[in-house]
């Protein structure tokens, strides 16, 4: 079995080469046949991920960085009999806080792990392992983005700064919304469809989730007073959110979703535009280490 780390360089909670050394150390202790690649640009760790999985039939290829290379990495290993492996140095982490409570010692714990497996899911073309959503947070995601490529305020503070920016600009898509039996059209402040439970740094959108029952847990807030979504936000954050009647919780394994006008659609911290989405999980499951 071949161990591939693919490492995002600049995504650091950790010292680069304190981290390479302890993965080397790790490697070579359990005289495991591995490779390291490194990314330099946005869909490298794609790339990469693809060409190792079809170039070796049996190899663990592991995420090093945050979400934005996990998300890469299952795009370049969906649909293949690759295993995914996750080493969380990135600032959010989301997914794999549903694999262990813990990062202590954790390089070790993963690249030791068992298998088990996960839902993927798609929006329109793009997989993705965690949660996909329209509306308030997606344009949040989409400012903060710009915000950063235009360094216009420091990086601890751009997705606060997002958050004020879009509560002033938001404007309510008019959403027609299917899935199951059940046909909606109506303003929405957000749609959430979870594999996972978290997104954002930890906030707990869909608490009840579970990343391989086979189906999405379904997030949808009503239009709601601008003047309320702080409040709101004060919920989601305490996963308080789900016991308000404008708060609504569905399951389903498939969800079409039209806007009147071009919407953005953020997918585990990647975003794209459309006025039409159809979120769907894949037939295969993809196994994943799930750290001991």
């Amino acid at each position: 079995m071949k161990h591939i780390f693919i490492i995002n360089p600049t995504a650091g909670k950790a010292d680069g080469f304190d981290l390479l050394r302890v993965i080397y150390s790790v490697c070579l202790m359990n005289g495991n046949d591995f490779d390291f690649e490194f990314t330099n640009s946005i869909g490298d760790a794609t790339k990469l991920a693809k060409k190792n999985a079809l170039e070796n039939k049996q190899c663990i290829v592991y995420s090093v960085g945050g979400d934005g290379t996990l998300n890469e990495v299952v795009n370049g290993i969906v649909n293949t009999d690759a295993i995914l492996g996750i080493l969380p140095f990135g600032s959010g982490n989301d997914f794999f806080r549903m694999l262990s409570d813990t990062k202590i010692d954790i390089i070790s714990r993963t690249i030791n792990g068992f298998i088990d497996e996960t839902n993927i899911g798609y929006a329109n073309k793009t997989h993705f392992i965690n949660i996909a959503s329209l509306g308030y947070d997606a344009e949040v995601a989409v400012n903060a983005s710009i915000m950063k490529q235009h360094k216009l305020i420091p990086n601890d503070m751009i997705y606060y700064a997002s958050i004020f920016y879009t509560l002033l600009s938001y404007k309510f898509p008019n959403v027609k919304i299917s899935f199951n039996d059940v046909d909606l059209e109506q303003k929405i402040t957000l749609l959430a469809i979870c594999n996972g439970k978290y997104y954002g740094n930890g906030i707990p959108i869909a608490p009840t989730a579970n990343y391989k029952d086979n189906l999405f847990n379904i997030c949808l807030a009503d239009k709601i007073n601008k003047a309320r979504i702080p409040f709101l936000l004060t919920k989601v954050l305490k996963g308080e959110h789900e016991s308000f009647n404008f708060v609504h919780t569905y399951q389903s394994d498939y969800i079409k979703a039209e806007a009147e006008q071009p919407i953005s659609c953020n997918v585990d911290g990647e975003t794209f535009t459309s006025d039409s989405f159809e979120f769907g999980i894949v037939k295969n499951k993809m196994k994943v280490l799930k750290p001991r």
